[in-house]
């Protein structure tokens, strides 16, 4: 009986014991990635008895990085902020993952972060509607952003003020298709060339932005309020 509970305990304690993991980062040159940021987050299912693990790394001159975990199945994510270089798990087809299988040591694939370009979206508020919208609560009075076919909606950051022009900008990649949207139920809206958006539906604008290779920039105005506000 002593032998047997033994064994049942050194099991108990190598299962429980962390997996030493190591993996790089490389762009798509496959050349190191510096300082770039790599989680893994365990996420258990509803109602299982494992708490909630997050640990973070960043990668050495030659790209490597170094953690160790519990045993279990990660979400694995990278990304280099302030860089043209896309965050892997925002723009991935699905959120990498590994699982350390039970193993004490385990070498990772490598991450390959590709590199987008820069969305720009310049909005012309001439009569100061949106900033007076704005001055009244936290809600946004206009939302900007693009769509995928599966569904993604990722918004566009306010990056600017000038004048009388609002400056939002977005890193894309360039292998995704993706509409531009524009979105508010608070004011009208007209394209450059003078055609009005029906924005308080969320109007997708038909511009296609795949596939480009340089930075693509697109205006739009403010031509009023929706009606009742």
């Amino acid at each position: 009986m002593r032998r047997a509970f033994f064994f049942l305990f050194l099991g108990i304690a190598v299962w429980g014991q962390d997996s030493n993991l190591s993996g790089h980062v490389r762009d798509e040159r496959h050349r190191p990635v510096q300082g770039a940021l790599v989680t893994l987050s365990l996420s258990p299912p509803p109602g299982a008895r494992v708490k909630p693990f997050l640990s973070t790394a960043k990668t050495a001159r030659d790209g490597t990085f170094a953690a160790s975990v519990p045993q279990g199945t990660y979400r694995l994510c990278a990304q280099l902020p302030d860089s043209q270089l896309l965050d892997s798990c925002t723009w991935a087809a699905g959120p990498g993952t590994i699982s350390t299988g039970g193993a004490r040591t385990l070498a990772l694939p490598p991450i390959t972060l590709k590199r987008g370009y820069p969305l720009e979206v310049a909005v012309e508020d001439g009569g100061k509607v949106l900033t007076e919208l704005a001055s009244r609560g936290p809600a946004k009075p206009l939302l900007i952003g693009v769509r995928g076919g599966n569904g993604m909606f990722r918004p566009l950051t306010l990056r600017s003020k000038r004048g009388e022009t609002q400056e939002f900008s977005l890193l894309v990649p360039r292998d995704t298709a993706l509409e531009l949207s524009v979105s508010s139920r608070d004011v009208t809206l007209a394209d450059d060339k003078g055609a009005a958006l029906d924005a308080s539906k969320g109007a997708k604008t038909g511009v296609k932005i795949s596939g480009a290779r340089t930075q693509r920039r697109f205006t739009f105005r403010v031509t009023g309020r929706q009606v009742g506000k």
